[in-house]
């Protein structure tokens, strides 16, 4: 008899909150990024995430996604360049997006989204080199992509 009242008064302890057994937070601060480009057709045939923190480095990335024009300014003391490589793909329908980055324990995480073609797809028998260049707060420590994979309903 008084086991069960000492089992149902832990149990409306725990229940009402007033024991708690949780981790502790792992919060992420979202940080705003601004896309610069994509594209298919990167020179970088393995996946790759690099952080661009100078001029000089932004313009051989801007090189790296097969871009010919010159690369655009960007104030380095202010932000950094995120360009994520996704790789060679054998065929067309292939794509990627950053859709979040956010700081969380030091770190950098960036979610990145690749679009792969769906089995109705038809593609193109052409390998594809998808990347995507985004700007966003200035940062020189550890990154992590985190790779969502979404395949294509060509319905």
């Amino acid at each position: 008899m008084i086991r069960n009242a000492i089992v149902r008064l832990a149990s409306c302890v725990v229940l009402s909150g007033a024991l708690s057994f949780s981790a502790p937070s792992k919060a992420t601060a979202q940080v705003p990024f601004e896309e610069l480009h994509t594209t298919t057709r990167a020179k970088i045939r393995s996946p790759k995430l690099e952080i661009v923190t100078s001029q000089d480095q932004f313009v051989n990335a801007w090189r790296e996604l097969g871009r010919r024009d010159a690369a655009p300014p960007v104030d380095f003391r202010r932000q950094s360049v995120v360009i994520y490589f996704a790789g060679v793909k054998a065929t067309t329908g292939y794509g990627v997006a950053i859709e979040r980055i956010g700081v969380r324990a030091g770190s950098l995480e960036i979610d990145v989204v690749e679009t792969i073609p769906g089995d109705r797809c038809g593609t193109g028998q052409t390998a594809t080199f998808p990347a995507v260049a985004v700007l966003t707060i200035p940062w020189k420590h550890e990154a992590e992509p985190n790779l969502r994979r979404v395949e294509h309903n060509c319905n």
